[in-house]
């Protein structure tokens, strides 16, 4: 793999992984809605919709890879296992006990044998409410390491497209070239979208 490419891949699992744990906060917001307005039968199917966009960026790619968990405060890796987990072995596969309407009869406990090593893990089709400041928490820390690692990724992108038409733009890949000063005769590395709009974020 390229510099170029591995540099365009990385910045694309970030941006990506941003976006999904974007929605995972946006889906606890809508959880504590669904609690202070009564509607407690919306908690499952958002809890639900939370845990899968949570995971999603720690889901194993062989083309791009899983992003960093070093952001994790050491008091949440818990809570991001156990997301996880529940996700790769509930919610990614079979819910065998979906059906039940009390979500806290269809907790299981999970048991990993790696060698001498075993993990006991609680696993939670639906987690408790009172996690939800915990997982913001969570997700916050990760969003804040994302943004941070794709800024000069996100600069460079914003820098291409500054003095181009309102509209939206492709990246194909590399979408990050070796310099500036890109060789005479090389195609443009960015070109509008079929379909443009106002929307300007790249």
């Amino acid at each position: 793999m390229t510099p170029e490419l591995g540099c365009s891949k990385s910045l694309w699992r970030d941006l990506f992984a941003m976006g999904t744990l974007s929605n995972a906060n946006r889906f606890l917001d809508l959880i504590e809605k669904a609690i202070l307005s009564d509607h407690l039968e919306l908690k499952w199917p958002l809890w639900k919709a939370f845990i899968v966009s949570y995971a999603r960026p720690f889901t194993s790619n062989d083309d791009i890879g899983s992003i960093s968990t070093k952001a994790i405060p050491g008091h949440l890796k818990d809570l991001h296992r156990s997301f996880t987990k529940a996700r790769s072995i509930l919610y990614g596969h079979t819910d065998p006990l979906e059906t039940l309407e009390d979500g806290g009869q269809a907790n299981q406990i999970a048991v990993t044998k790696s060698g001498d090593k075993i993990e006991i893990l609680p696993l939670t089709l639906v987690p408790h409410d009172d996690e939800i400041p915990r997982a913001k928490e969570l997700v916050s820390a990760l969003i804040e390491d994302l943004r941070n690692r794709t800024k000069e990724g996100r600069e460079h992108l914003i820098a291409q497209i500054k003095q181009k038409p309102d509209g939206d733009y492709l990246f194909p890949y590399p979408n990050l070239p070796k310099n500036q000063d890109v060789e005479s005769g090389r195609r443009e590395i960015l070109t509008p979208a079929p379909h443009t709009t106002g929307h300007t974020d790249p």
